[in-house]
């Protein structure tokens, strides 16, 4: 997994991802499909706590 990130805008120390395992459901359904993938909730600085949020293009490729 990628590691480079930009730095913090408050101390300018590099910012940390924050992963967790995504679970894929069906759509309109409350049903899983099997298919997991790695996802980033957000960026954070592990020295001052700034949190940054991230959209999707972070997460990884779905897998069974």
């Amino acid at each position: 997994m990628n590691n480079d990130y930009e730095l913090c805008d408050v101390c300018q120390t590099p910012l940390e991802a924050d992963w967790f395992i995504d679970k894929e459901f069906y759509p309109n359904s409350n049903t899983l499909t099997g298919r997991t993938r790695f996802a980033v909730n957000f960026l954070y600085c592990p020295c001052c706590g700034e949190k940054c949020l991230v959209d999707d293009t972070f997460d990884g490729e779905w897998h069974d």
